[in-house]
């Protein structure tokens, strides 16, 4: 509940660095909260927190349209083969994200061909980690023409 009331009234955090912290499903879904009313947050890393799945869909939510963050890892949170509509809705339609880290989540070849053809579909490419989520050869192989991603 803090981190979400402080989300929403600062105007001046830049960037919230909370990798390894336990943060969990339910974490996710009061740092989204705080997401939605948030213009300023720039950078975001919540790797190795457990969000899973549950908290994953929560916490995109705010980022599948206009928001300012440019850069999030949420590598390494068992976020599994579900996410992969969502990933790709942010790689769609967020125009400011620059960097998205979403390696070793475990989205498995179906997941990784949503991402990957969403970020094929990107008019200005970003550098993508989908390492560590056996998105299978084809995914990767479609990948590797692109420098700034990385599988």
């Amino acid at each position: 509940m803090f981190i979400s009331l402080s989300l929403k009234k600062n105007k001046f955090l830049h960037t919230l660095l909370l990798c390894h912290n336990k943060i969990g499903p339910l974490g996710a879904k009061e740092l989204a909260v705080g997401l939605k009313s948030n213009r300023s947050l720039k950078k975001l890393n919540l790797a190795g927190n457990k969000i899973e799945t549950e908290g994953f869909t929560k916490l995109v939510m705010p980022l599948q349209g206009p928001h300012p963050l440019s850069s999030l890892d949420i590598s390494e949170n068992e976020i599994g083969p579900h996410a992969g509509t969502q990933l790709a809705l942010i790689l769609k339609k967020n125009t400011t994200l620059l960097e998205l880290n979403i390696a070793g989540n475990n989205l498995g070849p179906d997941a990784g061909k949503e991402v990957v053809q969403a970020y094929i579909a990107k008019k200005n490419p970003i550098l993508l980690n989908l390492s560590g989520n056996n998105i299978g050869p084809k995914n990767k192989g479609l990948l590797s023409k692109y420098p700034l991603a990385k599988c």
